[in-house]
């Protein structure tokens, strides 16, 4: 399977219209990560964009280099130099992240449905 048909398993869910609207209504809460909580300083990361397969195309055109390090892929844009991944690694397939380009990689949940589940509301 390549990086395209694994994206597309892992995202179907979150690429379908009606979650894709709830999704930028929502936000991370900090506190529910200890390592996230105690790094970065906001209460909540706000959702502000959701990814779609040609937008991910071109930010790992711009940041491959970095994201490769870590077997990610950016699925959801936030506020700042901040974004939401996926795992696509042997060891992290389907595992949700958050990379921060000034204050690094946290992980966040094993499931997205789990990371979903967990969001707030704006």
């Amino acid at each position: 399977m390549n990086q395209s048909e694994i994206l597309k398993s892992l995202l179907q869910i979150v690429w379908e219209t009606e979650t894709s609207k709830k999704l930028e209504t929502q936000k991370v809460d900090t506190s529910l990560y200890e390592k996230l909580a105690a790094e970065i300083p906001d209460k909540y990361i706000h959702i502000e964009d959701v990814f779609s397969e040609e937008k991910i195309k071109e930010i790992l055109g711009n940041y491959n280099d970095e994201l490769n390090k870590f077997n990610v892929v950016p699925f959801l844009g936030t506020l700042g130099a901040t974004v939401i991944c996926i795992g696509t690694g042997e060891g992290n397939k389907g595992k949700v992240s958050l990379h921060d380009y000034d204050f690094g990689h946290y992980e966040l949940e094993q499931t997205l449905q789990t990371f979903l589940n967990k969001l707030v509301s704006k």
